[in-house]
């Protein structure tokens, strides 16, 4: 092993709703990665409901070296979510997200702080055994200088009282900008009602009161001519962060099967229903302007609370057969 080594820090991130498997995963490899002096394990709650100022996000903002980011989102999601808090580096590389699918632009997030380190982004969903993540793992490090894994944990090395990050977290809803297909074409900012966009000091788009989104709106998302929007935690893959197919391939089968529907007007509709939620006050605000809103709650519904018709339906059959297929 390198004398000079730094153990790669390992931000392993909770779902939000933690359910058998995702328990046991998550167990079996924080004991696994304890016991192993090539990285710092450190857990996290679930990324995208962390507030931008929080333990956890500070956390990983004052990370210099390279970061491995394990979380329970689409690769591209947990990228882009890190690069708007200022957490960003070279993409590297896995067996989990090929060469293939990632466009040079895809490469290097532009996080200003991003520098020459390297981040590794590991999508925790499809997986049920922890011994290709582990093997993974254990190719980084050691391609950094790293000594190989141990075969047993029985040598825990960092107590779990240090390991964890914790916060008080709610179920958020905002969107999500992937700068590397973003052309500040100004659809977002000119579509939404509720204040959720603005511009930066270099006029490019910006997520500027997140909180203000209606809770389950992805109309934003539809209306890009780009697909740069993304919601990860929309039942729809294209919209969720799938990097193999854009949002407008759903929308698209939508129009072919029924003869209507396009994503245009889809959203207009449920950006109508949103505004039918809001207030009086929250209605009368003009596109773009800063209108405040309490962001999603766990006891306020994900779903649309207008009636539902034939339309709904016909696009949660869509957003079902996606994620079957």
């Amino acid at each position: 092993m390198n004398d000079c080594y730094r153990p790669l820090i390992v931000a392993l991130c909770r779902d939000r709703v933690a359910h058998a498997r995702q328990q046991d995963l998550h167990a079996r490899l924080l004991e696994r990665l304890r016991a192993y002096s090539g990285v710092t394990v450190r857990e996290l709650p679930h990324l995208y409901d962390l507030e931008p100022y929080g333990p956890a996000m500070n956390y990983l903002r004052a990370v210099e070296g390279d970061l491995l980011v394990a979380a329970w989102m689409y690769t591209r999601a947990i990228q882009w979510v890190l690069a708007a808090h200022g957490i960003g580096g070279t993409i590297g590389q896995t067996r989990f997200f090929p060469a293939e699918e990632m466009t040079e632009s895809d490469q290097t997030t532009q996080a200003e702080s991003s520098g020459a380190r390297t981040l590794w982004l590991i999508d925790l969903r499809p997986h049920h055994d922890p011994e290709p993540l582990l093997a993974e793992i254990e190719r980084m490090v050691i391609a950094r200088g790293g000594p190989p894994m141990p075969k047993d944990s029985a040598a825990v090395s960092v107590a779990a009282a240090d390991e964890r990050i914790d916060e008080p977290t709610r179920p958020r809803w905002y969107p999500v900008v992937d700068y590397s297909r973003c052309h500040t074409c100004m659809e977002c900012l000119n579509f939404c009602l509720f204040g959720v966009f603005g511009l930066d000091p270099k006029a490019r788009i910006l997520v500027e009161q997140p909180n203000a989104c209606r809770n389950g709106c992805p109309a934003c998302a539809r209306v890009c001519p780009s697909q740069a929007i993304m919601f990860p935690e929309h039942q729809n893959p294209a919209i969720a962060g799938d990097v193999r197919g854009p949002a407008s391939d759903l929308n698209a089968d939508l129009v072919q099967l029924f003869g209507a529907f396009p994503a245009a007007d889809l959203a207009h509709r449920e950006r109508a229903e949103f505004v039918a939620e809001a207030t009086p006050a929250q209605a009368a605000g003009p596109s773009g302007s800063s209108i405040a809103g309490d962001g999603p709650r766990a006891d306020r519904p994900a779903a649309h609370s207008a009636p539902r018709d034939d339309l709904d339906d016909l696009v949660d059959k869509l957003d079902q057969n996606a994620l079957d297929s």
